[in-house]
């Protein structure tokens, strides 16, 4: 029954079958929650349903950590003649390329604070500040320029 209710939420055999698994360890892990429970089987199909989510997070990390690796966008973009080129400013005067790499996302993406920390592996805090500096020296930076 869990099985087949993972095969239904997650569309796929293997990834519902690592959602059981983990549920069954959650269950080893805590049996006096599942013996106390008024509803053992309830319990484990909300166990269940916690796995899941928890493998569709880590999926959805796993893509957005693919979409924030865009290196040869960044290359593209800061090519001589485009009609889209960055003015006369070069980013490696403004700022590192971590430090890019996280304005871009944040800025141009709408990549969450949340996202981007995980994906760079650093706190939020650490993120926001690092994002909130950035953003002021390049904004220093340019209104020296003009």
């Amino acid at each position: 029954m869990l099985f087949a209710y993972a095969v239904t939420l997650l569309g796929n055999a293997a990834t519902a079958e690592e959602a059981v698994q983990e549920s069954f360890r959650i269950a080893c892990m805590k049996p006096e929650a599942l013996i106390r429970s008024d509803n053992p089987v309830g319990w484990m199909v909300n166990t269940m349903k916690h796995a899941v989510r928890n493998i569709k997070r880590t999926q959805l990390r796993r893509r957005i950590g693919a979409t924030l690796s865009l290196d040869d966008d960044e290359v593209c973009l800061a090519q001589p003649g485009r009609p889209d080129e960055y003015a006369d400013v070069e980013f490696s005067d403004l700022m590192t390329d971590e430090e890019y790499r996280m304005l871009k996302w944040h800025v141009l993406l709408n990549v969450s604070i949340k996202d981007i920390a995980e994906t760079m592996d650093i706190s939020e805090e650490a993120c926001k500040k690092r994002i909130q500096r950035t953003k002021k020296r390049v904004q220093k930076i340019l209104s020296e320029k003009n």
